[in-house]
């Protein structure tokens, strides 16, 4: 199974390039025909070998990866932020001549366990594992000890967009679509191979430093191919009426596009369309309140966001080729921002490859162990 998996990838890293050097000779041409179907065609080509890359790792077994680092393996430089089960941290590898950064999310066994998170930490694992897109963190390595488990990642130097964002105050329009367009590839493809991720707002997403996106933290995420879900989890605000209601509604990727609607919001005035102090406070508000929209607001901008946020599931914009199509994504050449060969509206200051200056400062956090192995068999998969 493993060599038949890397047999395929190198084949669909060829076809990639193929494509990619297909649209560069063209590129031209299909500007002044303004052939989108040409451009639509490619993009479909790269999901479906994409997703074919995705189920062949999502079926195999773990990689062999796994257990061949230990933490003496890593020099741990900096805590970059805390999660409810443990803390992301800024790693360098000093086994290895090259001495490569990461970001390493550690996730404290005891935490998971009490804080019912067992298959969530495993799925997050396998999702990372299996995806491979340009917007989407790339998974490094994973392994885990007696206390605790370690998920390996790119460390990405820019920061979040939240960080960003609150500095700003909000975006600019040509921030906003540049933004939007990369989260919806990504979404676009998550759907395709058949993962909702639940909890897109600005934290979880950062800058790198060339001014381009990366989705980060699949904790929520769920693998549920062509079914659904009823599973109510996410970030308040963030999260869609059916998984705010009392009632046990059956939902799938429109979730996700509520989330893109409310980060959209955010990005053009600055704040979240609803607040609440309650999960039914801010259900009773959606459904009776209408949306503020400021008098300046692009009217093309407040179009998709009403049609994102459509408390009625039927009513409201459910999948990327309808987003793609409105009116404020007509100047988007979405084969460009897939290849990043637009140039981004801000890239952050960055210093070097290990500089922090993006990331909030927090106390730094000691990694405990365990003279024993701690849910050896809850965590036998991860």
């Amino acid at each position: 199974m493993l060599s038949r998996a890397i047999s395929y990838i190198q084949k669909f890293f060829h076809k990639k390039s193929r494509l990619k050097k297909d649209y560069d000779e063209n590129e031209d041409t299909v500007s002044e025909r303004n052939d989108q179907n040409r451009k639509h065609e490619i993009l479909n080509v790269i999901l479906d070998a994409a997703k074919k890359e995705f189920e062949i790792k999502w079926n195999s077994s773990k990689s062999n990866d796994t257990d061949t680092f230990q933490l003496c393996n890593f020099e741990i430089i900096k805590t970059l932020s805390r999660t409810n089960i443990g803390h992301v941290v800024l790693a360098r590898n000093i086994s290895t001549e090259k001495n490569s950064l990461y970001a390493v999310k550690v996730i404290i066994k005891n935490l998971a366990v009490l804080r019912n998170r067992i298959s969530s930490v495993i799925c997050e694992n396998k999702i990372l594992r299996a995806t491979n897109f340009p917007f989407i963190i790339n998974y490094k390595f994973s392994f885990k000890d007696n206390a605790n488990l370690y998920l390996g990642m790119e460390f990405i130097a820019g920061g979040d967009l939240f960080t960003h964002l609150r500095k700003a105050g909000k975006f600019d329009e040509a921030q906003i679509k540049f933004y939007a367009a990369q989260i919806i590839l990504s979404l676009e493809y998550l759907h395709f191979i058949g993962i909702i991720h639940r909890d897109i707002k600005p934290e979880n997403v950062m800058i790198d430093q060339y001014g381009y996106l990366k989705i980060i933290d699949f904790n929520l995420a769920k693998y549920v191919g062509h079914n659904t879900t009823t599973t109510k989890c996410g970030t308040r605000v963030y999260m869609a009426p059916e998984l705010l209601s009392l009632e046990r509604i059956s939902y799938s990727f429109n979730v996700d596009w509520w989330s893109l609607g409310v980060l959209i919001y955010e990005m053009s005035v600055g704040k979240v369309p609803f607040e609440a102090s309650n999960s039914f406070e801010l259900l009773y508000k959606i459904n009776m309140y209408e949306i503020q929209y400021p008098v300046d607001m692009n009217e093309h901008i407040k179009e998709l966001i009403k049609k994102l946020l459509q408390p009625k599931i039927n009513e409201r914009l459910a999948d990327a080729y309808s987003v793609k199509n409105e009116p404020f994504f007509d100047d988007t050449d979405w084969l460009k921002v897939y290849y990043k060969s637009v140039q981004p509206p801000f890239v952050p200051f960055v210093k070097s490859n290990q500089d922090t200056s993006n990331f909030d400062s927090i106390s730094e956090h000691r990694i405990t162990e365990q003279s024993f192995n701690m849910f050896e068999k809850e965590f036998e998969e991860f």
